[in-house]
């Protein structure tokens, strides 16, 4: 199953839409568009919904469920990492 960035780029590029064209039309920054999708930031469910609206998709085609078990277990590890 492809993960959020993934999904973002893949519908992103199936539309024909740029980076930079999305992140004008979301109101969120390049970088960050470019950050999703390169994996290295994770967008919050508010951004994820206009995103989706841009490209013109359900928001949880996005946000399927074996991706929010994914970002629990990272969550999960970081808290541990900050516990030792």
């Amino acid at each position: 199953m492809a993960k959020i960035n993934e999904k973002i780029k893949q519908y992103r590029e199936a539309r024909g839409v740029g980076i930079g064209e999305l992140a004008l039309v979301t109101n969120v920054p390049y970088s960050n568009i470019k950050s999703f999708e390169d994996g290295t930031l994770m967008p919050s469910l508010q951004v994820l919904k206009r995103i989706s609206e841009a490209l013109n998709i359900d928001y949880k085609e996005l946000n399927m469920e074996e991706d929010k078990k994914e970002m629990i277990k990272d969550t999960e590890n970081k808290k541990e990492m900050v516990n030792h």
